[in-house]
């Protein structure tokens, strides 16, 4: 079964509402790292900063294990 197709309408408010999503997205993000860059300048450790930063964004992306960068699982973290 073929689908309809849509309209110029539709296409162009399609692109409205995920041009939408992306802008909000890029604001979000411009925020956590701003506030990174906040604790980094205010830490004594600001590697500890980065871990916990490089964490929260894999949770966010669904990384987990070995491929995500969570400390504890990061054996050269701290070299």
């Amino acid at each position: 079964m073929v689908a309809p197709k849509e309209t110029k309408e539709e296409n162009t408010a399609g692109q409205r509402g995920r041009a939408s999503i992306v802008d909000h997205n890029l604001d979000v993000l411009t925020a956590f790292l701003s506030a990174v860059s906040d604790m980094m300048d205010a830490s004594e450790h600001p590697e500890e900063v980065t871990d916990a930063a490089r964490y929260a964004l894999d949770r966010v992306f669904g990384r987990q294990g070995d491929e995500a960068g969570n400390p504890s699982n990061d054996e050269d973290a701290h070299d």
